[in-house]
């Protein structure tokens, strides 16, 4: 039987405290929401590929 991956992890969001305010060109901030961005996109083609069997006779990852 194929082990099925684990689903992606989302990325550490920054604190506010790591954002310095001074305009940087790309903010943390804009970093973070392209990586949460790309992250929803792994976890859905994830889910669509293994969604039930993980939560269905598959080795439990949801």
């Amino acid at each position: 039987m194929n082990q099925i991956p684990p689903p992606p992890q989302p990325p550490e969001q920054p604190s506010p405290e790591e954002c310095c305010s001074s305009g940087c060109d790309p903010c943390i901030m804009d970093l973070y929401t392209e990586e949460l961005q790309q992250y929803r996109q792994k976890l859905a083609d994830w889910q669509r590929l293994y969604g039930e069997q993980a939560t269905v006779g598959g080795n439990g990852a949801t």
